[in-house]
């Protein structure tokens, strides 16, 4: 099922709806590439600063990311290797991205995986966690755990940057694990159009898949509000948006783990977009 309308969460309503997204605390934050333009009309090569921040807040940089985890994709849909210098703040990260033809480009950052082991313990049964794979954490557990869950996070980023007219190559599925693919062009975002986006593991439509989109500057309105969309058997979702601005979308994807080190995989997905006012 889609839904197309806006509605109004109260602050603490939304901080639940962020939780069932996260599960470990010390992965809780959202994380984001955004580039300070999303759409440029240039014919001569430019710069465009780009920030990799994780954050609570939409839009708000809070903890700066390594540049291991950026990968920049050109035009042509392959990775172009060098980005430039790479500045490492204690809240945000940034670069420039070479902009030097008519096009859409790719921004990606992939967070190494990590691993989280839940149980309880105590007659109140207290929840602890362990940040270790199921084998480590079999080795550091306390004698009457219960309820041990091992979990394999992983994480990405993204967000498009297009000059001129649009191409597709950057958006094509690479039908490799769990992905979020967007139909309608980033560049082609207006408020109150359709926007479509699918969702895929290992090329196969992913039916019931929740996303929650939230804007930017929650903290400056009132009634902040939030979308919340599901996708139907064939793994799409439409949805519009009746206010322009910066917007973060967010899913969380989990499955059996096919490996002895969790019980599960988690993939979190991060897409941050422009809508054009019009």
């Amino acid at each position: 099922m889609n839904y197309t309308a806006f509605n109004p969460l109260k602050k603490a309503a939304l901080a639940i709806i962020a939780c069932t997204l996260m599960i470990a605390p010390a992965i809780a934050h959202d994380i984001y590439i955004w580039p300070s333009y999303f759409n440029i009309n240039t014919d001569k090569p430019t710069h465009v600063a780009v920030t990799v921040t994780a954050s609570h807040t939409a839009f708000r940089p809070d903890f700066s990311m390594p540049s291991n985890g950026v990968k920049v994709m050109g035009i042509d849909g392959k990775q172009i290797r060098k980005f430039g210098p790479y500045y490492q703040g204690q809240r945000q990260s940034s670069f420039d991205l070479v902009v030097t033809g008519s096009g859409t480009y790719g921004l990606f950052y992939q967070r190494q995986p990590s691993y989280f082991t839940s149980y309880k313990i105590g007659k109140r049964d207290k929840l602890k966690r362990l940040k270790t794979n199921k084998i480590a954490a079999a080795k550091q557990l306390p004698k009457g755990a219960r309820d041990v869950i091992t979990r394999r996070y992983e994480t990405i980023a993204m967000s498009f940057v297009t000059n001129k007219a649009p191409t597709f190559e950057v958006l094509a599925p690479t039908n490799q694990g769990f992905e979020l693919i967007t139909l309608t062009h980033p560049s082609d975002y207006v408020t109150s159009e359709p926007i479509k986006v699918k969702v895929l593991f290992n090329g196969k439509p992913v039916a019931k898949q929740t996303m929650i989109i939230e804007q930017e500057g929650p903290q400056y309105r009132k009634n902040p509000a939030a979308l919340e969309i599901t996708t139907d058997k064939d793994g799409l979702a439409t949805f519009n948006l009746p206010n322009g601005g910066r917007y973060l979308l967010k899913t969380k994807y989990e499955k059996d783990a096919d490996h002895e080190l969790a019980d599960f995989d988690v993939t979190r997905i991060f897409y941050a977009f422009e809508v054009i006012f019009e």
